[in-house]
């Protein structure tokens, strides 16, 4: 069941930023949160909007009715935020789009409520933009929950076809081809970003995305397409079908993702198994008392 509907605004209607009209050199850049229930990582995440480089931004945040801290991190905010509200929602996807159009930048930017920001990405990203940029984009440095490293994420605009090739947390996006692409779909539960990405690939072409050579935002691993992997899958094999109308490229990018993500899990378990019999010829002793503490 949905929480009931709860609405709290910086202001009775989104405001328009002084800077909000285009500037060729230096355009307002909308950062979106949309967050339910993550008081947890939500502060984090914020600081690192606030503490950026980059000087034209307004940061606007969608909460789904949570019931834990998010709100009381909300209020404590407000003054620096353009926009919050927290209310019932449709998904994610809708969280997107309402943001979005409450959002006044000729560029946007989506950063999930427990990922963070290196402090120049929006910075970088916006030096990246050139006059046919539809999409700016860089890559990730992947985390655990609790800060530890995980390897790093590489944004491939060209792999779109195949798979979401890009950082979700590092794509300014042009607003204008936002709503000519017709914004995130809502019933995409999963893979929405890759739909709307694809389908600005398909558009636009390759010239329009331009790639920034750095790490700039720390992706948290856990997050529901971390949880539920094979429905990111066959959500992505859908959205090449609807774009590109070629089911068997749809198919065959489903069997490759497939094949790589079980081809992962082997190798993971084959070095936990090698670990482990190191482990237990290093230091014998120490296996003797885990035996013991499982029984």
């Amino acid at each position: 069941m949905l929480p009931m509907q709860r609405a709290e605004r910086a202001s009775s209607t989104p405001q328009a930023s002084p800077s909000a009209h285009e500037n060729t050199e230096k355009p307002l850049v909308s950062v979106v949160t949309a967050v339910y229930n993550g008081a947890t990582w939500l502060r984090r995440a914020m600081e690192s909007v606030f503490t950026q480089t980059y000087p034209h931004i307004e940061y606007v945040v969608i909460d789904g009715g949570s019931r834990d801290g998010t709100i009381t991190i909300l209020r404590e905010y407000e003054d620096r935020l353009a926009y919050w509200c927290s209310e019932s929602d449709h998904g994610i996807a809708d969280a997107f789009n309402k943001g979005i159009r409450a959002s006044h930048g000729a560029f946007h930017i989506l950063l999930n409520a427990d990922d963070w920001w290196e402090p120049r990405a929006v910075e970088q990203l916006v030096n990246a933009v050139s006059p046919d940029t539809v999409v700016a984009c860089a890559h990730a440095r992947l985390v655990t929950p609790y800060h530890g490293s995980a390897g790093i994420l590489i944004s491939e605009p060209r792999k779109l076809y195949w798979k979401m090739s890009l950082v979700h947390g590092t794509c300014l996006m042009r607003t204008e081809a936002w709503r000519e692409l017709g914004g995130y779909r809502v019933d995409k539960r999963i893979a929405m970003d890759h739909h709307l990405m694809l389908g600005a690939y398909q558009r636009y072409g390759p010239k329009a995305f331009r790639v920034a050579e750095a790490l700039l935002v720390n992706y948290q691993l856990g997050g529901v397409s971390d949880r539920r992997i094979r429905c990111g899958f066959e959500e992505v094999r859908e959205n090449i079908r609807q774009v590109t109308g070629r089911r068997w490229r749809a198919n065959l990018a489903f069997a490759l993702l497939l094949a790589k993500h079980y081809s992962t899990r082997l190798r993971t378990l084959r070095a936990m198994r090698t670990w482990g019999k190191s482990r237990r010829l290093l230091h014998p002793e120490s296996a003797v008392v885990d035996e013991r503490s499982v029984e």
